[in-house]
């Protein structure tokens, strides 16, 4: 893959990747009778995993409420099957979660995102992966060479992204609002490469 690249507009940094993925290779991502075995799956491609527990806010109608179920998510996220199952023990309907930092994603927040996004000139189809969200919204995965970090609509309204110090749902889990469902691209495959060059 070639590497990823920033493409400066004026007072801010957007991110594009000059690498196409074109192959798609039908991973379904985590099952729903078992998302114990695919969180482990996950992990044993190098993905350090954690648990949380999504619901919907209390005071925010159509928004969702996260509550991690460990201390501290971005110290014991983790790739070791005795840690995922004692987890898993105590809460077997946990939504698993990836740190990201090694990659980098894209939140295009439903229509707003995905027509800011077009209007930067930037194509969905740049990402290496991608995955549709429950609200409509995407998740556009990149390589991050660069090291990006987390930012919140400052890109424009209806942009997310997620790096450094992130965390996104993994690839196929499901919570209350539905599946975060894989439309391009296959993770897994994707991350066994990268280890392998």
């Amino acid at each position: 893959m070639t590497p990823s690249r920033l493409i400066h507009h004026p007072n801010k940094l957007y991110f594009k990747s000059t690498a196409k993925w074109s192959n798609s290779f039908g991973w379904q991502g985590l099952r729903e009778s078992n998302p114990r075995s695919s969180t482990l799956e996950a992990a044993e491609h190098g993905q350090r995993v954690f648990p949380v527990r999504v619901k919907r806010h209390p005071k925010k109608p159509g928004k969702k409420k996260v509550q991690v179920l460990v201390g501290s998510w971005i110290k014991e996220a983790t790739t070791y099957q005795d840690k995922i199952d004692e987890w898993w023990d105590m809460y077997p309907d946990a939504t698993p979660c990836m740190l990201t930092g090694d990659f980098f994603v894209v939140d295009l927040d439903d229509q707003d995102g995905s027509a800011a996004y077009a209007a930067l000139s930037l194509d969905p189809e740049d990402a290496l992966f991608a995955v549709e969200a429950p609200s409509g919204g995407q998740h556009l995965y990149f390589e991050n060479q660069e090291k990006l970090r987390n930012t919140q609509d400052d890109i424009a309204p209806g942009i997310d992204t997620r790096g450094v110090g992130g965390f996104v749902f993994a690839p196929g889990s499901r919570t209350t609002f539905g599946e975060y469902k894989i439309t391009r691209g296959d993770f897994l495959m994707w991350t066994t490469v990268k280890r392998t060059n």
